[in-house]
């Protein structure tokens, strides 16, 4: 049943879902300032906690409901809740959604709508001129394949409903509090988090752009992250994907090459991810038949 759930999530994601803003989570942002002004919200934002006292309530509201969805109406409940979930999970912006409205932007110099697209895409503010926002851009739609879609598939499948909340939920606390002073505490913890919950998925990811690109460059560039991390690039997940992506097209990450376009880069993205669902399904297929 995951198999199906994920198939009809990604089929509704891809052509039910033209209107996103449901997904936006501002609930989130006022849900933090609620924390805050809590007896103890300020104590608790500067605690080795934090995070975990954040997230606690929201984390527990969803266990309660999927506690009473599997006893429920022979589990037909169970099966909507997850699929709301993990719809819910994803995003929040449909990725192929915004690079194709990037690109038509771009392609009629339609500069404005381009650069917001573009800023939306990048989450942080577009000041290059072409190639170097789209090269920009096309470098982003790598790291963001992985935090918009395979982490949250990939801890919907090992942990179920709860396991996209956690990722979708450290994602946010990371978002919202990062221009907020008084939770930096909090923003490091998210931080954190995010980078073990992203080590194993963009590792995947990774090692995926390698069977539908170019193998012998992926390999080789991911050798040269590991050997380099420390030095060149930052060590996390989104670093590794720039470089492995980059080097699946054929492209060598450096200061002196350009990284991929960005249609290249949402090829390669939507190949990646129809291998994941097709071995999803082919597991699924065994696990029927065995």
């Amino acid at each position: 049943m995951l198999f199906i759930i994920i198939l009809a999530v990604l089929f509704a994601e891809r052509y039910l879902l033209e209107q996103e803003d449901f997904r936006q989570h501002l609930w989130f942002r006022d849900y933090c300032r609620w924390f805050r002004l809590l007896p103890m919200g300020d104590w608790l934002s500067d605690t080795r906690a934090a995070l975990i006292s954040l997230l606690l309530m929201p984390v527990a509201v969803i266990l309660i409901i999927h506690g009473w969805t599997v006893d429920t109406l022979q589990g037909i409940p169970e099966w909507v809740f997850a699929f709301a979930v993990l719809i819910f999970s994803l995003g929040p912006r449909d990725l192929e959604h915004q690079v194709s409205a990037f690109l038509y932007a771009r392609d009629n110099e339609s500069e404005e709508y381009a650069n917001r697209i573009a800023s939306e895409i990048m989450q942080r503010p577009v000041t290059e001129n072409e190639p170097e926002r789209s090269l920009h851009v096309s470098e982003s739609v790598l790291e963001q394949a992985n935090n918009r879609l395979t982490a949250v598939l990939f801890w919907f499948i090992i942990l179920g409903p709860i396991g996209a909340v956690i990722y979708r939920l450290a994602w946010l606390a990371e978002q919202y509090t990062r221009d907020d002073s008084h939770l930096e505490n909090m923003r490091e913890q998210a931080f954190r988090l995010l980078h073990i919950l992203n080590w194993i998925p963009a590792r995947l990811l990774a090692a995926t752009f390698a069977l539908v690109g170019n193998f012998d460059n992926t390999l080789l560039a991911w050798r040269h992250w590991n050997d380099d991390q420390q030095s060149l690039y930052d060590a996390d997940s989104n670093s590794l994907l720039r470089m492995t992506g980059s080097a699946a097209m054929g492209h060598a990450r450096s200061d002196e090459q350009l990284a991929p376009v960005v249609e290249d880069a949402l090829g390669l993205v939507l190949r990646s991810l129809t291998i994941w669902v097709v071995a999803l399904g082919l597991l699924q297929l065994i696990i029927w038949l065995s």
